[in-house]
């Protein structure tokens, strides 16, 4: 390295050739990394003043497994439905102990984006509801393969 001092300004250093070209390697190979990653939407739920959203990135949906909707399913529906019941635990605490399951739908990921084919790729979202008889619904997503979902809270 070099200190360049000019006429009009304070000294300045000056990196050398070979640092400035692994600099420009590196940001040229991390942004497409970046850019690459797209969510995809897969449901929704409004209470009172907030909307909760499930989104998962393409690269983590596209590594489930593929199911085209007829015979056997790929996923043991016993063993999500125990990953459903932990899940509720750690997300609705106050609801967990006396929620009674209410309804499970296994749902086809729906795209119209261009990229990588997702069509055969499936969700399953666990409805439970307070023993209480209250109509305040929990909801837990899974993916095909156990991942959990995390759910995105919106205030409005």
């Amino acid at each position: 390295m070099k200190i360049i001092a000019r006429s009009n300004s304070r000294p300045q250093l000056r990196l050398g050739r070979n640092l400035t070209l692994l600099l420009g390697l590196w940001i040229c190979t991390a942004i497409p990394r970046y850019a690459a990653a797209e969510e995809i939407f897969l449901s929704s739920a409004s209470k009172e003043k907030e909307t909760v959203m499930w989104k998962v990135d393409t690269a983590v949906l596209a590594a489930t497994p593929s199911w085209d909707g007829r015979g056997k399913t790929p996923f043991d529906q016993v063993s999500l439905l125990e990953k459903a019941v932990q899940t509720l635990a750690k997300h609705h605490p106050e609801v967990a102990p006396n929620a009674k399951l209410n309804g499970i739908s296994v749902r086809r990921v729906s795209t119209t984006k261009k990229g990588v084919d997702l069509a055969d790729k499936w969700y399953i979202q666990f409805t439970f509801i307070p023993d209480s008889g209250k109509l305040v619904y929990s909801h837990v997503v899974l993916l095909a393969d156990g991942t959990v979902v995390e759910p995105e809270v919106k205030t409005r």
